[in-house]
């Protein structure tokens, strides 16, 4: 699974089914916390059943009154495309509960529609920008108003790109990795940014998953970010 990830903002027309509209994946209301979904689709998941165990623990972490952004990679270094941008209803005096329903519904729709999208993607990229696209994630956080806000990457985390490849590495030298990263201003501001991270070790040996946590954990530190898991499939952290 050589390639990149996902998230964010650019609405792509035709990616939600045609029976909900791309317009009905897209919702801006007022909000209390935000999740930023980043899933790896420089190849096709390798472990679906995995990746289905951890959108089954992530949907359940997202609370009432969240935004959630969903989106995957395109073949073109830090570019990304927009699945969904919705806010989880929460019950309020001043909507309808009928009203409340029906676009809790609607979320839950564009929420599995574009699971669906996810697991049926059969493209190969040529790169897997992992860093650039973090930090066209940062720039989204920056420009939100919530106090909690939380990344979910579903990846290998193999960054491969022209400005840093972990695949022309023999080993991977934290120290040596990081300096490249700050030398090519890859080190965006995620400032009290939850981040979980799944989908590690499909095709490396424990060694490579070893390098690979002692880089990320790093970057994320210089990042100002909290990184609360890392591993295979995600668990429940809350």
């Amino acid at each position: 699974m050589r390639k990149l990830l996902l998230v964010l903002m650019l609405i792509l027309p035709g990616l939600c089914r045609a029976e909900l509209g791309p317009d009905r994946c897209v919702q801006k209301a007022d909000h209390k916390s935000m999740s930023v979904l980043l899933v790896d689709l420089s190849d096709k998941i390798p472990d679906i059943e995995n990746f289905k165990k951890s959108m089954t623990v992530f949907q359940g972490l997202i609370r009432p009154g969240e935004r959630l952004v969903v989106g995957i990679s395109a073949d073109k270094v830090g570019d990304v495309r927009m699945l969904m941008d919705f806010v989880n209803p929460e019950q309020t005096v001043w909507v309808s509960k009928l009203k409340i329903q029906a676009s809790q519904k609607t979320f839950k729709e564009c929420f599995n529609q574009s699971l669906a999208r996810i697991e049926a993607f059969d493209q190969k990229f040529s790169h897997s920008a992992i860093l650039e696209t973090i930090g066209f994630s940062a720039k989204i956080f920056a420009a939100d108003h919530s106090e909690k806000k939380r990344l979910v990457m579903y990846s290998d985390m193999m960054q491969n790109s022209p400005s840093l490849s972990f695949y022309a590495q023999k080993s991977l030298e934290t120290a040596a990795l990081m300096s490249t990263t700050r030398k090519e201003e890859l080190v965006p501001v995620l400032e009290n940014v939850e981040v979980l991270v799944a989908g590690i070790g499909s095709h490396e040996s424990d060694k490579k998953v070893r390098e690979l946590e002692k880089y990320w954990k790093a970057f994320f530190e210089a990042a100002k970010a909290r990184i609360s898991y890392f591993g295979p499939v995600l668990i429940m952290s809350e």
